[in-house]
């Protein structure tokens, strides 16, 4: 299942299994990146769904429009001035650190296979 973005790429994944292969060469940050999937999508003889289209929150003006919306509480951050793109990830991480009370890579699971922890 794939929530494709209004931008050209998508929002939410949800796969039965393990697909690295799904996701190589894939042209990450450009307007190709469902099409491109869903060709690979196609390639494999897979079949999938998308159930709807959404926004997501990865360039500045995504962050203005998601103020803008509602959807967040009242802004209580500094005033928005963003360079037009990051230009660096260091960049990109000062934007996110204004943006967000932490960053949000503190929220994500580590990337650990699943099964039993490993013991050291």
């Amino acid at each position: 299942m794939f929530l494709p973005a209004e931008d050209g790429g998508y929002g939410l994944i949800g796969l039965s299994r393990h697909m690295p292969a799904l996701f190589a060469d894939i042209p990450w940050g450009s307007e190709r990146v469902m099409e491109e999937t869903r060709a690979k999508l196609r390639e494999s003889g897979l079949s999938w769904s998308e159930p709807a289209m959404i926004w997501d929150v990865d360039r500045p003006a995504d962050v203005e429009r998601i103020i803008e919306s509602g959807v967040l509480p009242e802004w209580r951050g500094p005033p928005l001035s963003f360079p037009a793109e990051p230009r660096t990830r260091s960049e990109a991480r000062g934007i996110e650190s204004i943006v967000c009370e932490r960053p949000l890579s503190d929220s994500l699971p580590s990337a650990s296979p699943p099964g039993p922890p490993r013991r050291e």
